[in-house]
């Protein structure tokens, strides 16, 4: 008998497939990085890490595809961002990649 989990959560999102997607660009990477700490902004985010907030944009946009973030609020200058469960738990897979990469 194969007593081994299925890697999709309950919605069919496979976190692994997730996580592919968000190492294959720096900037997913660290919008990802950051909001592990807690619901911050485009405009933070992109002065955070000295980046250009159209690149903040653009990768929370394509996270938001992907149901790794959802937005609280209306004004684009308000707007704040969290990961969603999918996102938090991609977020700690990420968190185990990136130690890997350092050993």
């Amino acid at each position: 008998m194969d007593l081994r989990l299925n890697s999709k959560e309950t919605d069919g999102t496979d976190p692994y497939d997730t996580l592919a997607y968000i190492v294959g660009s720096r900037y997913r990477r660290l919008i990802v990085s950051e909001l592990s700490s807690g619901p911050s902004n485009p405009t933070k985010i992109a002065e955070t890490h000295d980046i250009h907030v159209s690149h903040v944009s653009r990768g929370l946009g394509e996270l938001a595809d992907r149901d790794v973030v959802s937005a609280y609020g209306t004004d684009s200058r308000t707007r704040l961002y969290r990961l969603t469960e999918h996102g938090e738990t991609v977020a700690t897979l990420l968190d185990e990649y990136e130690e890997g990469e350092n050993d």
